[in-house]
């Protein structure tokens, strides 16, 4: 992928790996996301900030 990408799922959750994604995130070759699934989803007790 190019530097930069933006990745855009909104397919199935388990597609991504979210531990990944914000790896590449953090270190700059990811340019943002757009998730419409996770990985994991259920009720969060709080919130958290991505």
């Amino acid at each position: 992928m190019k530097k930069g990408v933006v990745i855009i799922n909104t397919a199935r959750g388990g597609l991504i790996e979210t531990d990944a994604l914000f790896d590449a995130i953090r270190d700059g070759h990811v340019g943002g996301a757009g998730l419409d699934v996770l990985e994991e989803e259920g009720f969060l007790a709080e919130e958290i900030e991505l």
